[in-house]
């Protein structure tokens, strides 16, 4: 089962810190009046923590969330909603997705998405669309493995702030092309792309990694070949991606086209902060 997979860019962290840590955690500030709201900040953090731990020795739950990032935000580190979502897919064969291996409950939102094979694939020839409940997607980061299909997919790939079948951000692969779609009001829309370093062959393993940051999107697909045959393609875009509609985006999941798209989904990965 593949490991789960920190931010772009960054290793693992075997023990993050929790938020119970900020507080130790003091940057130096020269303007004075940013400086009091961080102590301000920090000063609330400790009394939230002093009543965890209280209610710890009662019994209680620790909420505390994991920080997996060295450079952060006071504010976002204490008062934003975190979540993360993975699925290895490793289950019997079945029509119905069931849940992720995270918990969240799969919803085949168009057409018909199977389990088969340990694997997700369409299990139709029309447009299928499968999600699940992720939460605010401002700040994404994501990582998906597929194994090629046979057939050159038209239509599939990672789908992130979605609406419904009509609203979402699209990380769109063929075994030519890796790009970048905002789909709004029915319309797509290209926003960037880039072509794999060299065309993708049955049976062969890519690793694709998302981040979005607001109206920033950045991907990076990899090609697990040999040594000798591995290659990187890296694709970068700022556009209204983040507009009121995507804001309102709280799904992720997947998309195959009408053409019977049989690239398999082997893992999925997804973190908000």
């Amino acid at each position: 089962m593949p490991t789960p997979l920190g931010r772009l860019g960054q290793s693992a962290v075997s023990h993050p810190p929790t938020v119970r840590s900020l507080a130790a955690r003091r940057a130096v500030c020269y303007d004075v009046a940013e400086q009091k709201k961080i102590e301000d900040r920090l000063r609330d953090l400790e009394e939230k923590n002093a009543m965890l731990e209280r209610s710890l020795r009662i019994g209680g739950t620790d909420s505390r969330i994991p920080l997996l990032a060295t450079n952060f935000d006071v504010e976002d580190a204490i008062f934003n909603n975190r979540t993360f979502a993975y699925d290895t897919f490793n289950r019997a064969n079945s029509d119905s997705l069931g849940s992720l291996d995270s918990g969240q409950l799969w919803t085949e939102d168009l057409g018909d998405v199977d389990i088969s094979g340990n694997q997700l694939i369409q299990g139709t020839t029309t447009e299928s669309v499968a999600t699940f409940p992720l939460g605010y997607q401002e700040n994404l980061d994501a990582m998906f493995m597929f194994t090629c299909g046979s057939t050159n997919p038209v239509g599939q790939g990672l789908v992130f702030r979605y609406v419904d079948n009509d609203n979402y951000i699209l990380i769109f692969h063929t075994h030519a092309l890796l790009r970048i779609y905002k789909k709004l009001a029915t319309t797509f829309t290209l926003l960037a792309g880039v072509s794999w370093p060299s065309a993708l062959t049955v049976d062969e393993l890519l690793v694709v990694q998302v981040k979005a940051r607001g109206g920033i999107i950045e991907i990076k697909g990899e090609q697990l070949g040999t040594p000798a045959n591995r290659a990187v393609t890296m694709a970068r875009v700022i556009d209204d991606a983040w507009s009121s509609t995507y804001k309102s985006g709280l799904k992720a999941g997947f998309r195959f086209g009408n053409n019977n798209d049989n690239d398999h989904y082997d893992y999925v990965e997804l973190h908000t902060w």
